[in-house]
């Protein structure tokens, strides 16, 4: 049901709503850059080795220490199923000298098994 305000002629002229400070999570704001920051870093790794998005990867290693490594375990779910990720593997342990760090983040690496 549509209801029309008498005070307002269309919703193109209405005012964009102002933002609530008390609303705004910067503990989940910050999480959410670093989720982003690896997805976007996964994706841009399929591109370079010319895989589709939609092609699942057999393996994903990611580590990441302390904070950032938490944020990311705690997030694995998002990651795995936003990137088509069959296995993975997130570890504080860097055993490979491989992997592709992170760009705001260089504590943080990614390492790909097609």
């Amino acid at each position: 049901m549509i209801v029309k305000d008498a005070k307002t002629e269309s919703i193109h002229k209405t005012q964009w709503p102002s933002e609530k400070q008390e609303l705004i999570d910067e503990v989940a704001e910050r999480e959410g850059e670093l989720i982003q920051a690896v997805i976007s870093e996964v994706r841009k790794i399929k591109s370079e080795k010319r895989i589709s998005l939609k092609k699942p990867l057999h393996e994903v290693i990611i580590y990441g220490k302390g904070e950032l490594g938490r944020i990311i375990k705690k997030n694995s779910e998002v990651v795995q199923n936003t990137c088509h990720i069959e296995q993975l593997n997130i570890s504080s342990d860097q055993v490979l000298d491989k992997g592709i760090a992170l760009q705001n983040y260089p504590e943080i690496k990614i390492f790909v098994r097609d």
